[in-house]
């Protein structure tokens, strides 16, 4: 229980970070995900958080000509979150504005156990040309050891704004948010 519900996130600030969620007001404590056309109007009206980003859960096939194909836990991410969270690969780079756009090239992140038990720890992955879920895609970076931010994952890609995505009935994003030091929480909801 400690660890789920009372002990920090292990990152930076990690005990001002906090999930942000809708709620159905015609039944008692349910929560919904967020759509993201929400998520750009919470962002822009933001004034208790330092940054809101977002994340859409995925399961990710990493295929490629030397490996076999494999599956593993992942997230589409905003290309901000790990800069909230500061928390930067350990190789590579992390994702950048552009990789967030529109009809982007696909690229990846891999957690720390990926790149050792696929790669054999390589830093020759960075750059390396793989697919996942079938897709081209561009290994950028590698996340710190025990780094599987939200949950348990193990990939991130980026998180563009898709046709389907947009649809304001489609509330398939997690949000995350770092208080400003010193926010109370309820400050942060009536926000």
């Amino acid at each position: 229980v400690n660890a789920v519900l009372f002990k920090p996130v292990p990152v930076s600030g990690g005990e001002r970070l906090v999930t942000v969620s809708n709620q159905n007001l015609t039944k008692a404590n349910s929560r919904m995900g967020i759509a993201y056309p929400d998520y750009l109007e919470f962002k822009t009206q933001n004034h208790t958080f330092e940054g809101l980003e977002a994340a859409e859960g995925l399961s990710a096939v990493i295929s490629e000509a030397s490996n076999p194909p494999e599956r593993f836990n992942g997230q589409r991410i905003t290309p901000g979150l790990f800069a909230l969270l500061r928390t930067p690969p350990i190789l590579g780079r992390s994702f950048s504005p552009a990789d967030g756009e529109p009809g982007a090239p696909e690229v990846l992140l891999l957690g720390y156990g990926v790149w050792r038990d696929r790669y054999g720890c390589n830093p020759d992955v960075i750059g390396r040309a793989v697919r996942v879920n079938g897709t081209p895609a561009t290994i950028v970076g590698v996340m710190p050891e025990g780094f599987k931010f939200p949950q348990r994952e193990d990939v991130w890609l980026a998180l563009p704004p898709t046709a389907e995505l947009q649809k304001q009935s489609n509330r398939a994003l997690q949000l995350f948010g770092l208080l400003k030091p010193g926010t109370p929480l309820p400050a942060a909801g009536a926000d």
